[in-house]
């Protein structure tokens, strides 16, 4: 929050437009009867997808995650990992932030808060755990797929925006318990097998 009430000193909170064509290409443009932002939406989710599940980082981001005291004591440079993992999420954060001003064709600090509930809720109902340590990319896209038909659905209906936003506070309530019980359950399960 810091950095966006910097972002709008700076900017005096003015909308920046007239972009080049080829700024509105990205967002708005197609290849192969694909739209750009779905090839670069695939084209980052099959790179994160990589890093996590073959390379050496992927596994110390979920090490850190699951523990990152054991993590630390099993050699693992915490910070190291750490300042990779915001890089990477800063790369992804640009990219987001250069597919929306060629959608609008402007730009202006805030554009992207509304999206803040939604990319927690995306991750939450895609299985990644709120704790750390488990979480995969496939989950995250099918979980955007079905908050998508949700969303078209509900403006499609004529909806208010901001009974959407409770809607989705809701979902991600609901699931983040749905989570916290199948947990227990599994641990009182486990307990149970163990005694016996």
């Amino acid at each position: 929050m810091n950095i966006n009430g910097l972002t709008i000193v700076i900017t005096r909170g003015y909308t920046l437009s007239g972009f080049p064509e080829a700024i509105a290409f990205i967002g708005n443009g197609i290849i192969a009867g694909i739209p750009v932002p779905m090839l670069v939406f695939i084209v980052c989710a099959l790179i994160i997808s990589i890093i996590l599940n073959r390379m050496a980082l992927g596994f110390n981001i979920y090490m850190i995650g699951s523990n990152w005291i054991a993590s630390l004591f099993s050699g693992v440079n915490n910070t190291a990992v750490l300042m990779k993992t915001y890089l990477i999420s800063g790369v992804l954060s640009g990219v987001a932030g250069l597919i929306m001003i060629s959608r609008f064709n402007s730009a202006k600090a805030g554009y992207g808060e509304g999206y803040l509930l939604i990319t927690i809720l995306a991750a939450v109902l895609g299985g990644t755990d709120a704790y750390g340590g488990f979480g995969k990319v496939s989950g995250l896209v099918l979980a955007l797929v079905i908050l998508q038909f949700i969303s078209s659905g509900l403006n499609l209906m004529g909806v208010s925006a901001f009974f959407t936003l409770s809607i989705w506070g809701l979902i991600m309530l609901l699931v983040m318990a749905a989570n916290f019980f199948s947990q227990r359950y599994q641990l009182a399960a486990r307990k149970a097998v163990k005694e016996a």
